[in-house]
């Protein structure tokens, strides 16, 4: 005997096609069912839209501040960095033997150096004249020229360069004490001077030196009284002259 087809009765347990009692009513699908737990149908959110959003946490006042700081901080350190404002620009400007030294406060004149040993060490003295050119305080003007100058030789292919200057005002190196202010003044004519450089003992094979010579600035750096005041002093500028002079040794 053939079977008819075949019902299916979902989610009952009776067997497929197996027929439903008059008296049982039909059950109904999953989806029109509502657990007693749960939410009205209705009021349920869809899958994949969002709920209703929580209170918003908000940063502290001073994370902030903080932030904005650290951001301007940025800002400025980027313009600096564009504008080149990390790098040191000095600016040597290459002269001739007997061509004036405009250094700020003096104006400083080289023809020639020698040099010669002395205990041990090579001492090259470059002779000057020295015209004082401002009406400001020139009293330790020559330090600070000494401060900023330095010599160097190259000798068989080797760079030698000074360790100490020193600079003297007068022919006679007794003027160097007590007569400085004197010497070195508003309105006096140039005055020689003398630029002695202390190199290895190796310069003395050396037929040329170049001297290089930093311009000089009235600033307050580098002459703090106390933890308020300060006064100012002549210091190294970011400009500077470079002299090649023919080197003569002697014997002293």
């Amino acid at each position: 005997m053939s079977q008819g087809p075949r019902r299916a009765i979902w989610p009952d347990d009776r067997s497929p096609g197996a027929a439903v009692p008059a008296h049982q009513p039909r059950r109904s699908s999953p989806a029109s069912e509502q657990p007693t737990w749960a939410p009205p149908a209705a009021d349920q959110t869809p899958a994949g839209v969002p709920g209703p959003a929580g209170p918003r946490r908000r940063l502290p006042t001073a994370a902030k501040v903080l932030l904005a700081a650290v951001l301007a901080l940025v800002v400025v350190v980027a313009g600096l960095w564009a504008a080149g404002g990390f790098q040191t620009r000095q600016t040597l400007v290459d002269k001739q033997a007997g061509e004036p030294l405009d250094l700020g406060p003096v104006e400083l004149t080289v023809q020639q150096a020698i040099s010669y040993d002395f205990a041990g060490e090579a001492q090259i003295e470059v002779p000057a004249s020295c015209r004082l050119t401002t009406e400001q305080s020139a009293g330790t003007v020559h330090y600070a020229i000494a401060r900023n100058s330095f010599a160097g030789v190259r000798v068989n292919g080797e760079v030698q360069l000074s360790s100490e200057v020193m600079m003297t005002l007068g022919v006679d190196d007794g003027l160097y004490f007590g007569q400085t202010r004197q010497i070195l003044s508003p309105g006096v004519p140039a005055v020689a001077c003398v630029l002695r450089f202390t190199l290895p003992l190796a310069a003395l094979d050396a037929d040329t030196v170049t001297v290089l010579l930093w311009r000089l600035q009235f600033t307050e750096q580098g002459n703090v009284k106390n933890d308020q005041d300060t006064s100012k002093t002549w210091n190294a500028s970011s400009d500077g002259y470079r002299v090649q002079l023919p080197l003569t040794q002697v014997t002293r």
